[in-house]
């Protein structure tokens, strides 16, 4: 069991769009951090309704004595998000998502895992009123992710199904309570926007469940645009994970053991790099598909640093395919964890596409004619597979 999960159950907010129109007016942040971060500044990046990040502004806030406010004239409803940097200049990689109203304040509270919010306004009294009504059940749901996790930190891990799983099975019978609770709030309360956009951002509900069942009290709403523009974006992003699943069984089944290598390229710093610069040359090479973020993949590193010492040469060989992961977070973490086989930075979906990949790491072994030797290799298998095809 990867306990690591319960850390961004319930944790990770979505990602909203409005398209509101008002006359511009002030969106006002009122902010506090609590003590664990132990950060200096925000930055902030305010988006616009299209929530295209490469043209979002992007402002820096100063902390003083744990508090700071921002200020931002908007004419539309959209969304802002905070990152938490450090003394020492690191910005978080999590973030605090914020829908920004014109002509409203929110009072936010930044913690560890979470943000509280409330406010002046239409629609953040609306917001503070669901808030109220439903913070016993999330603060419950945060407290087991707690103790899950330090539970996990020490067990054993041959251990850790037996010993979490009861509390496990109790962690999910608090975040089943504190889905009904918001549930039954929206029942109680019908066409409360905030209170609907609250379960939203909590991925209690989808924009397409609020169409089908809410849609008359949004009708003359100012977020009428908004629910229907995401709801629409819902319906694309379904049909998309549907083409890429039908798209990675095919795959799979054509890069199966024994078959032949498919190629596939990225651009990285203007060099371009193929996978058929390494594989296909005459050597066994071992392909990783990780990324820095991913736990598991740095748990499999060490494993393959052993072998790429043991027996990198004329015969084999270790390759890096970095995926779903942001350059300059790949070349960080090569450094820290101390890789020196080469790697192809920045291929985005273009390996894992080309092989049928839905997780990662997936470490798989090719012959020298390119030919798919192993799939799906961790842990021991990595050595045994290696020192089998060089018949040691």
């Amino acid at each position: 069991m990867n306990t690591k999960i319960f850390t961004t159950t319930l944790v990770a907010m979505a990602t909203l769009s409005f398209s509101a129109s008002y006359a511009q007016k002030p969106f006002k942040i009122n902010g506090k951090i609590a003590k664990e971060l132990n950060c200096s500044k925000c930055l902030v990046r305010v988006c616009d309704k299209n929530m295209d990040f490469d043209k979002a502004s992007v402002d820096t806030i100063n902390i003083k004595n744990g508090k700071f406010s921002y200020s931002v004239n908007l004419n539309e409803s959209s969304n802002i998000f905070l990152y938490t940097i450090t003394e020492d200049g690191h910005v978080s990689r999590k973030f605090y998502n914020i829908v920004s109203v014109p002509g409203e304040t929110v009072n936010v509270l930044l913690m560890d895992k979470m943000c509280e919010l409330d406010g002046k306004g239409t629609f953040y009294s609306g917001w503070a009123k669901i808030y109220k009504e439903v913070k016993p059940y999330k603060m419950a749901v945060y407290e087991m992710i707690d103790s899950l996790n330090n539970l996990s930190r020490i067990t054993p891990e041959d251990q850790q199904e037996k010993v979490i799983q009861p509390l496990y099975e109790r962690f999910l019978k608090k975040r089943d309570k504190y889905i009904s609770s918001i549930q039954e709030y929206l029942e109680k309360n019908p066409g409360e926007e905030a209170a609907y956009i609250y379960a939203a951002n909590e991925g209690v509900i989808t924009f397409e469940n609020i169409m089908e069942k809410a849609g008359k009290y949004f009708e003359n709403s100012n977020f009428s645009d908004y629910v229907k523009t995401n709801a629409n974006k819902e319906k694309k992003q379904r049909e998309e994970e549907e083409a890429r699943r039908l798209n990675a069984e095919k795959m799979l089944s054509e890069t199966a053991e024994g078959a032949m290598f498919k190629d596939f390229e990225a651009e990285y710093n203007g060099k371009v790099q193929k996978l058929s610069d390494y594989v296909g040359k005459g050597k066994y090479v071992l392909v990783d598909f990780w990324a820095s973020w991913c736990g598991p993949c740095k748990r499999e590193i060490p494993n393959l640093i052993n072998v790429y010492n043991k027996y990198k040469g004329d015969k084999f060989e270790v390759l890096g395919v970095a995926t779903w992961d942001k350059p300059a977070d790949t070349e960080r973490s090569i450094k820290e964890l101390g890789i020196e086989y080469p790697q192809i930075i920045n291929a985005q979906r273009a390996g894992s596409d080309a092989y049928g990949i839905s997780g990662i790491p997936q470490i798989i072994l090719f012959g020298p004619d390119g030919k798919i030797i192993k799939r799906d290799l961790r842990g021991e298998q990595i050595e045994a597979a290696v020192k089998n095809c060089l018949g040691m």
